[in-house]
């Protein structure tokens, strides 16, 4: 790396974001710390999103655009081998940064031997309003517990350490949604540290307009879930956290099924009352992660992700 170089690259994958995608680019623009490149790259956008990218005359904006869409994993590695700087922080085209964010992870870089740092989160809407709080495990043995359960970092908040994320080969391909959550199993496999900032630096935002909320893609999700989580034991060491872990993968088993059951035999309303299967869901993980672990509260508590009737 050039001396010249940025020390800290902002990736930012696009694809069809007009709608927030002038909100989140303003985030990065008026950080605190101002020495970084904006590394945008456009995934084959068929609305507004580069004529928006463009309209920002700052010379910190760096656009690249693919000549056919080719998912977010694989734009994410192109924007790692583009990237200059020595930390790449990562920001999706409908979140929002802290002013403060760059700052702020950059110092716990500095004083910290870590791979990734990341963040809490503030839940927002389609407005930019508060709605919740995510609070992720902090430090880097909690985390790794955590991960055999699921993913204990908010993607859109983590900077990380390219060189290091370049040595076990980036996202992983085969995973269109939870390439985050492979990536990160697979570094600490390596031992490289994680390690979060107990401070809502990000405003993840949920919306109608996401591909993750469709049924298609929930259907992905799961199968991508129970796919990590069948490597990802070796990383248990309680037993507690094994018999969690057992219980969040059949809990992802089951939603899986009843995805695919909505899909190809058309199950209605009526049928799934009659079996109750959101009671059965919750029985199923008030049975493994809090009858069977004596001391849960230790533990990562899974985010559910809930099915529209």
């Amino acid at each position: 790396m050039k001396t010249s170089d940025p020390l800290v690259t902002v990736l930012m994958p696009v694809y069809n974001g007009e709608k927030y995608l002038s909100e989140a680019i303003n985030s990065i623009l008026y950080q605190t710390y101002e020495n970084f490149e904006f590394l945008i790259i456009d995934d084959f956008s068929n609305d507004q999103s580069i004529e928006i990218i463009k309209s920002f005359p700052d010379k910190r904006i760096k656009l690249i655009i693919n000549e056919e869409n080719i998912g977010q994993s694989k734009t994410l590695n192109k924007g790692i081998e583009f990237a200059k700087g020595k930390y790449i922080a990562r920001l999706d085209q409908d979140d929002l940064c802290k002013k403060e964010r760059l700052e702020k992870q950059l110092k716990y870089f500095i004083k910290n031997d870590v791979t990734i740092v990341g963040s809490w989160a503030s839940v927002i809407n389609k407005k930019s309003s508060i709605k919740t709080y995510l609070q992720y495990p902090t430090n880097n043995e909690d985390i790794i517990n955590a991960m055999g359960i699921n993913n204990a970092l908010a993607h859109s908040s983590v900077m990380m350490n390219k060189k290091d994320v370049l040595s076990v080969n980036g996202y992983s391909e085969e995973y269109k949604i939870a390439m985050d959550w492979d990536l990160w199993i697979r570094l600490i496999k390596n031992g490289f540290k994680i390690e979060n900032i107990p401070e809502y630096l990000l405003g993840y935002r949920l919306h109608e307009d996401q591909s993750s909320l469709n049924k298609d893609s929930k259907k992905e999700l799961f199968y991508e879930i129970i796919t990590i989580m069948s490597y990802s034991v070796s990383l248990i060491t309680r037993k507690p956290n094994y018999n969690a872990y057992l219980g969040w993968k059949y809990y992802f088993i089951l939603l899986l099924c009843i995805q695919s059951l909505d899909k190809f035999y058309k199950i209605n309303n009526c049928i799934k009352n009659i079996f109750n299967i959101r009671g059965l869901f919750e029985l199923i993980k008030l049975f493994y992660y809090h009858k069977i672990i004596r001391t849960p509260k230790i533990y990562y508590d899974v985010p559910i992700i809930s099915i529209k009737k």
